[in-house]
């Protein structure tokens, strides 16, 4: 997996511009954990899923013509133990967290950062690329993506490895947020005035 301070950069624009929908839309969407046959839903509570040792697939549907879903995903806690009353953590500076992936998942990872976020988007009528693998449906108005996951990319220590290898838990916080502007708050205080809506959290343990 490779990035560039110019893709993330890149990246963040086409985050910073992409939701403009409703509050209910950015709640509308759904994460599933799949392996052999398993299947779960990743709910708005707290979950630990068992996973074996080897490839996995995490599948979301974006509904009501939402464009995408923010992901943090860590071996640490900190987005994770969040309580839903708070922002997360650094939440002025939440655009700029966001990293550049491959394309259409060529490397069949995840990006691993404690501080950093992911942005799993489908928008064919303004980019040709999306970050999930080649395929995806759109089905009576419900986009349908997967990433499958093969390795780990663990971008604060610049190692990548097959998930054989993954020796800890992975914590998962997905959201979404309303990045309209606020016209009513000061500049320093835009970022701050944006309300996150549909968190959803999830632990993957390995044996």
């Amino acid at each position: 997996m490779r990035t560039s301070i110019l893709l993330v950069l890149v990246t963040a624009l086409m985050v910073s511009t992409s939701f403009t929908k409703s509050p209910k839309a950015l709640d509308s969407y759904q994460v599933f954990i799949i392996q052999d046959t398993i299947r779960r839903e990743v709910l708005f509570d707290s979950q630990n899923i068992h996973l074996k040792k080897k490839p996995f697939k995490i599948e979301i549907r974006l509904k009501d013509s939402l464009d995408g879903v923010s992901l943090n995903i860590s071996y640490h806690r900190t987005y994770y133990d969040t309580p839903l009353s708070k922002h997360l953590p650094d939440w002025e500076n939440i655009v700029g967290k966001t990293m550049a992936e491959d394309e259409f998942n060529k490397d069949k990872d995840i990006a691993v950062a404690d501080d950093a976020l992911c942005y799993w988007f489908y928008e064919s009528d303004q980019f040709n690329f999306h970050r999930f693998d080649p395929t995806v449906k759109v089905e009576n108005g419900t986009t349908i993506g997967t990433i499958t996951v093969e390795n780990i990319s663990d971008t604060d220590t610049g190692k990548e490895y097959p998930i054989k290898k993954i020796q800890a838990p992975l914590y998962f916080v997905f959201f979404n947020y309303d990045h309209k502007i606020d016209y009513t708050h000061k500049a320093e205080d835009q970022y701050t005035a944006w309300k996150e809506y549909g968190r959803k959290r999830v632990k993957l343990s390995f044996d």
